[in-house]
């Protein structure tokens, strides 16, 4: 399985780094820090690297999440990667503005590993049980 993150957060990739190493050595992780450099990296990749899963934060520079969420989904819309939100936010807006775009599903970062983990736990079951 391949994940992509898009992240700019050097400690929260760091902990979903662990806590994925932990929880399925297998997985593969391509990490972008922005959305801009998530598209270029996506759009270059054959169909058959492309991950099968996408965690994203909202907020980052140069190309917050809700920018890619918009570009991403006209660019791969029969392909139906998922791309689930993981951020700080709480907003209500945010939560519309991710769910107009088509993200699959909405999480805010929780304060502790171990409910991070949890978290990390439930989106990997999800992606397998879609792979197959």
């Amino acid at each position: 399985m391949l994940l992509h993150i898009i992240e700019n957060n050097l400690a929260d990739i760091t902990l979903y780094r662990e806590l994925l190493e932990e929880i399925d050595p297998s997985i593969q992780l391509l990490v972008s820090e922005n959305g801009h450099q998530a598209l270029e990296s996506l759009t270059n990749s054959s169909t058959e690297s492309l991950p099968n899963g996408v965690l994203l934060d909202l907020n980052m520079p140069v190309m917050n999440g809700i920018e890619f969420l918009k570009v991403f989904r006209e660019w791969n819309a029969n392909l139906e990667i998922p791309v689930i939100i993981l951020t700080s936010s709480e907003a209500p807006i945010d939560i519309k503005k991710s769910y107009e775009n088509n993200c699959t599903a909405f999480f805010t970062k929780p304060f502790e590993a171990e409910e991070t983990k949890e978290l990390m736990e439930l989106i990997i079951d999800f992606l397998k049980i879609r792979s197959r």
